[in-house]
């Protein structure tokens, strides 16, 4: 059977207890089994997926219910953008001292937002320009270590992973240098089964954003750099289609 809680793109050590908790309070004493068909495209409860994920998927796919809003000042509530990291010792300058033919990248997957397309953005003003000189990772984290060990030059590393990072090893941050930023895009959504009844959308909204209140605001804000949670609209994503 397939597991109908996908709250996995930020599941860690240090933060399952905060998605186990968040899942319990926002679908406490819903009776999903009797909202949704028996045959639904995604039999989906309470999910979070990528940006670029939801902007191209099927209207019968997904339903939006909120998004995270960052303590970073510097991106509006709902977004979120990825830290540019080089070694700490014999890294780059700048991000004009790159140079692509020379300078080896670490990935964390090929087409990840965060991690490829809007870095490719950044450095060569369009996502779809590869890298001549990369290694994927497989997590930002791992891409964050390879910095670290100075094992490649220049990485995207998502801020929320980044802030988790930081969290769960502090001696990484003596280890990289920040060059800069990545331009901000709406962060990854909260979502439901397209199928889930509106009254029901309604309250897991309602919950999502009343949940990052009191005495778990900085548990949030320490392990992942999240202060709240907020509600867009669905069609936000869009503009991360034509990246």
């Amino acid at each position: 059977m397939v597991n109908p809680y996908k709250l996995d793109m930020y599941l860690a050590t240090q933060t399952a207890d905060l998605f186990a908790e968040l899942q319990a309070v926002v679908c406490a004493d819903i009776d999903f089994t009797s909202c949704l068909p028996e045959q639904v495209r995604q039999k989906l409860y309470l999910g979070q997926i990528c940006g670029i994920d939801f902007a191209n998927s099927r209207a019968d796919d997904y339903r939006y219910l909120a998004t995270f809003s960052l303590a970073d000042q510097a991106v509006p509530p709902g977004y979120y953008r990825s830290v540019l990291v080089t070694p700490a010792k014999g890294g780059l300058a700048s991000l004009d001292a790159f140079s692509p033919e020379k300078h080896l990248v670490a990935i964390n997957e090929a087409g990840s937002f965060s991690g490829a397309i809007t870095f490719s953005r950044r450095m060569f003003g369009s996502g779809k320009h590869m890298f001549p000189r990369y290694q994927i990772t497989g997590s930002h984290i791992a891409s964050l270590g390879c910095i670290a060990r100075a094992d490649a030059m220049l990485a995207s590393i998502d801020c929320l992973s980044f802030q988790m990072a930081l969290h769960e090893t502090p001696e990484v941050e003596q280890q990289i240098r920040v060059l800069g930023y990545t331009d901000p895009f709406p962060g990854l959504p909260f979502v439901t089964s397209a199928q889930m009844p509106e009254e029901i959308c309604e309250l897991m909204t309602g919950r999502l954003v009343r949940f990052i209140k009191g005495d778990r605001a900085k548990l949030w804000a320490d392990r992942l750099g999240v202060v709240g949670i907020t509600c867009l609209s669905a069609d936000t994503y869009q503009q991360m289609r034509s990246v």
